[in-house]
């Protein structure tokens, strides 16, 4: 996680460093765009099904997260550097900062290959079934960094709960179809330890 910090740092360093006078004007721009538009009263209170369950919508929330995070590193870091702290130190203070903002970058990518799977997926009917996998899966995120998305106004009480209810609505959905997606790992019976794995 440590590595994918670095790795993610050094490419907003080289973003930055590559960009003229004007494309960083834009750069911040947009971000503030995006940001205003992401926590615009209706946008945060908005709990309706199709909303909720929309990928485009969970895309915009992940990276939004990551970039926030990315940011707030960056600024961490230079601030610690700019007081004359050697590098390493640096890093160790921020390192659960950096660890959160490396998982995130891994949550946005994850969700990208799940969003394209499912877009290129052949068959209808388990398409349907991925389809609400993944949302089951940004949900599931969403909720597990609920904190992060209150604390920053991307969601309200209300929509905090939906998703709760939408999280727990695909897991009911999902639950007939479970020994069909795990089956699909093709985990070969000697690899499955526990008693309960075996018919």
């Amino acid at each position: 996680m440590q590595l994918v910090a670095k790795s993610r740092l050094s490419d907003f360093k080289n973003e930055f460093n590559s960009m003229n006078l004007f494309n960083m004007v834009n750069f911040f721009a947009g971000k503030a765009f995006d940001a205003l538009a992401d926590k615009n009263p209706i946008a945060v209170r908005k709990t309706g099904k199709k909303h909720l369950r929309d990928s485009d919508w969970h895309l915009d929330m992940f990276k939004d997260r990551e970039s926030s995070l990315v940011m707030s590193a960056a600024r961490r870091l230079k601030h610690r550097l700019d007081q004359g702290m050697n590098s390493y130190d640096a890093f160790i203070e921020v390192q659960t900062h950096l660890v959160t903002m490396a998982e995130a970058y891994i949550d946005r990518v994850v969700l990208e290959y799940f969003i394209e799977a499912v877009k290129n997926y052949p068959e209808a009917a388990g398409k349907k079934v991925l389809k609400k996998l993944c949302a089951l899966y940004a949900l599931n995120i969403l909720e597990k960094n609920m904190l992060f998305y209150m604390t920053h106004d991307y969601l309200s009480d209300a929509k905090a709960n939906a998703i709760r209810y939408q999280v727990e609505r695909l897991c009911l959905r999902l639950r007939k179809h479970a020994v069909a997606l795990v089956d699909a790992f093709g985990i070969p019976d000697e690899m499955l330890a526990a008693p309960i794995a075996i018919n």
